[in-house]
């Protein structure tokens, strides 16, 4: 559904602002002091990545791209099969997320395609987690995603608090407290 993509040759502002300080950073140059934008560092070291992998090439970013969109759909259907939605359910929202994403955000490779795949991850990571160093996991998830952009922050503060309320409601406040100790300290690591 997005694959058409590829054949575009096109890179917006945004996208070519990103391939350039990404090439500046991997000639030597230093992020905020000898090549600036408002932009999280995150971004730019996915595309400095993508060039180390395939070079400057317009087709790997529109890749690049395309799977990052596939990949957070996937959680996103994996998240509600793991909450017991029923097979239509969870493909149909995965699908609704693609296009409702192509036509609210666009065809360009911009900070919200990276950091919406570390939000629908660590939410994926979360309903899935059990163990400590699954809280952990998903932590670090949302702290990847923050250094992309900083909304991933305030995904994960609606999933504390989600985590918050029904500890409480529950009564496994005491239960829960140390993986709320372990989800912060992962978003802090990155």
């Amino acid at each position: 559904m997005r694959s058409f993509v590829l054949s575009s040759w096109i890179l917006d502002s945004d996208e070519t602002t990103y391939a350039v300080i990404a090439d500046h950073m991997l000639n030597g140059a230093v992020l905020y002091k000898d090549v600036i934008d408002i932009k999280q560092p995150g971004v730019f070291l996915i595309f400095a990545l993508i060039q180390i992998v395939f070079g400057k090439s317009m087709l790997a970013i529109r890749l690049v791209t395309v799977l990052f969109i596939s990949g957070s759909a996937f959680c996103l259907y994996k998240t509600k099969r793991s909450l017991q939605f029923s097979f239509a359910s969870a493909l149909l929202s995965a699908i609704a997320f693609i296009l409702m994403f192509n036509f609210y955000f666009g065809f360009a490779s911009n900070a919200e395609v990276f950091f919406i795949f570390f939000t629908s991850l660590g939410i994926y990571l979360f309903f899935r987690s059990s163990k400590s160093t699954h809280y952990l996991a998903t932590g670090l998830v949302f702290g990847l995603g923050f250094i992309i952009k900083q909304l991933a922050l305030l995904d994960f503060a609606a999933l504390g608090i989600f985590f918050f309320a029904s500890s409480v409601i529950g009564g496994q406040f005491k239960n829960h407290f140390k993986h709320m100790i372990w989800l912060v300290i992962g978003f802090l690591v990155p």
